[in-house]
């Protein structure tokens, strides 16, 4: 067994309390104190509240999936995105551990677990590309029936910086990706949208003020036929690199099985 740190009740505790842990992991090289942990929780939570040690374990899971369900109402509803219309990608040490009852309370239809999720940021930061951030302010006046293309010079002056940058990582020139955006507004908002252009520099007028009107009707469920502002324009330039192979589809460990939501 690894040695124990810290005194204070965790989740961690919790969970293995409540039986949403093992008592073994990797593989059986690391061995949890279940018996400490109901010891601490007893001590620091059950007893003070009056309340049994399975009790206070299962209110502290509780607890912690409840908040984590309330952010992710933030990220999604309160910008005007639906969760049931997304998966829920779980990672980290302890993503997957939360994953199924999180779907379950926010309707989330599917649950995807990567191998290995808990190396999974360490292993994104190894298959990185190399990605510089642009932008410049630009106050500028759309009009619904200005006709043409929008021209933004200001993003042109973007791309040369871009292009001088990448030339200094020693970029090839067919592993250049360049991503540009544009940062809207109706008149009189503090609030931006930003609109994607993809790999393009430019847009319609008549297409810019359809894709930021579905675009605000998402995020505040309205429209208005007045003019929108352009605020600031962005680009990303990236410099593809080579990625490192993934090995074969690990084995389920042995007793393992599907999860599914609880309650």
């Amino acid at each position: 067994a690894l040695p124990i740190c810290g005194s204070e009740a965790t989740f961690t505790d919790a969970a293995l309390v409540t039986g949403l842990l093992p008592e073994r992991l990797l593989g059986g090289g690391m061995e949890l104190d279940r018996l400490l942990a109901e010891a601490v929780i007893e001590e620091q939570v059950a007893a003070p509240l009056q309340l049994g040690t399975i009790e206070a374990a299962s209110g502290i899971v509780a607890l912690v999936e409840a908040k984590m369900a309330r952010t992710i109402e933030e990220i999604t509803i309160g910008k005007g995105a639906d969760p049931r219309e997304y998966i829920l990608f779980a990672y980290g040490g302890g993503g997957p551990v939360v994953a199924a009852a999180l779907a379950g309370e926010l309707t989330i239809p599917t649950v995807v677990v990567p191998p290995h999720p808990g190396v999974f940021s360490a292993w994104g930061m190894q298959t990185l590309d190399i990605v510089h951030d642009f932008s410049a302010t630009v106050v500028r006046d759309i009009a619904p029936d200005s006709g043409g293309s929008v021209s933004v010079p200001e993003l042109e002056e973007l791309m040369a910086v871009a292009e001088e940058t990448l030339d200094r990582e020693n970029v090839p020139r067919d592993k250049r990706l360049f991503v540009a955006s544009l940062e809207l507004r109706y008149d009189g908002q503090e609030h931006t949208l930003q609109i994607g252009l993809g790999t393009r520099t430019m847009l319609g007028a008549a297409e810019l003020h359809d894709r930021f009107a579905d675009a605000h009707m998402r995020a505040y469920g309205f429209t208005l036929d007045d003019a929108i502002q352009l605020v600031a324009c962005r680009l990303r330039a990236v410099g593809l690199l080579a990625k490192p192979t993934i090995g074969g589809e690990a084995d389920a460990s042995p007793g393992s099985a599907p999860a599914t939501p609880r309650g």
